[in-house]
């Protein structure tokens, strides 16, 4: 009895070789469960697969609109597709929970920077770095963000924090001595 049973359970977790195959069936079974429709759509995400995370992660938000991880997972989707303003406005909305969120909102930060939207890197590096004071690349994205908005002050000081957490960082130094001199120009 033991090999039939053993040769069901490897024939079965055979169809289920990855979270998007296992998350499909849970939905086909249960397709009144919110979270089984979140797990779906985080599959798709982590599979690089962000247009098919939507509709999943949209029918796991219309189950159940308070879900956080549909949503943090709707915004990494977002951002994924270049729709940095979307995503900007679900995770606005999130609360701040753990320091692990710290590099979405650094990956925003690095859509609007490549946007030319300043301000609005400059708000995601501020959370990013709020949740994860170590993470200097935040730091000195913060600082060449403030930079280019020409606040002098403000990138002397986030590339100051950045170098006390990385002293080797010969980028920052560099950046660290543009920002000094832009400081000094304008006394």
């Amino acid at each position: 009895m033991i090999p039939v049973l053993t040769g069901a359970t490897i024939a079965r977790v055979s169809d289920y070789h990855d979270a998007i195959t296992i998350w499909t069936a849970t939905t086909r079974h249960a397709p009144a469960q919110a979270r089984a429709w979140t797990h779906l759509g985080a599959a798709y995400v982590a599979a690089n697969r962000p247009a098919e995370a939507l509709a999943p992660l949209d029918r796991a938000l219309g189950l159940n609109p308070t879900d956080h991880t549909a949503r943090r997972n709707r915004a990494l989707a977002l951002l994924a597709l270049g729709r940095a303003d979307e995503a900007a406005v679900i995770f606005a909305a999130l609360p701040a929970r753990e320091p692990s969120e710290a590099a979405e909102y650094f990956a925003l930060g690095n859509a609007f920077a490549r946007d030319g939207k300043y301000p609005e890197a400059v708000a995601a590096y501020t959370r990013t770095v709020t949740l994860d004071p170590a993470h200097v690349a935040a730091r000195a994205n913060l600082g060449n963000s403030f930079l280019v908005l020409g606040r002098a002050r403000e990138a002397i000081a986030a590339y100051e924090v950045a170098l006390r957490l990385n002293p080797d960082a010969r980028g920052l130094l560099e950046n660290l001595a543009i920002a000094r001199e832009m400081a000094a120009s304008r006394h």
